[in-house]
């Protein structure tokens, strides 16, 4: 099950990412991936952003594209020790995602890992990854943001 919204302007977008990430607070999986598919300019990193700070990370996040993976510690009332942002656009092949060391990642407990572009390497991702999916509305400026449920 999933929920979709209509964000006109980044603070619309930040409160549709703090309810996202009020029900990741609720969550206890071991490993949680969450794969975020949309077009450039759609706003995932921006969302992933949102999230991470309602979350308490107080670190500035870039854009993970050119590290491909950073990795911010979440504070301690948090379930998730650690909330993983992937960058995957430039990764082609499995050999490539084995090189940036997520395999290891989605092995470690208490992980919570964001994968931008993640319709490119859907194949090498555990079948339990929740899909948002981000993409330009009508006028340009508005964003269509679906997430999905957790549970």
């Amino acid at each position: 099950m999933e929920r979709t919204w209509v964000s006109k302007n980044a603070r619309e977008t930040r409160r549709i990412a703090e309810r996202f990430a009020h029900a990741l607070k609720k969550s206890r999986r071991r490993v949680l991936v969450v794969g975020l598919v949309g077009e450039l300019g759609a706003g995932k990193t921006f969302f992933v952003q949102c999230v991470a700070r309602a979350l308490g990370v107080r670190a500035r996040m870039p854009s993970p594209t050119f590290l491909v993976v950073r990795s911010y510690p979440l504070p301690k009332e948090t379930f998730y020790e650690k909330l993983y942002h992937v960058d995957a656009y430039r990764i082609k092949t499995k050999r490539d995602l084995d090189n940036t060391g997520l395999s290891r990642i989605l092995q470690s407990p208490r992980s919570l890992i964001f994968i931008e572009w993640a319709d490119r390497v859907k194949n090498y991702l555990p079948k339990s990854v929740l899909m948002a999916h981000l993409r330009h509305g009508k006028n340009g400026r508005e964003r269509i943001i679906t997430v999905p449920s957790i549970r």
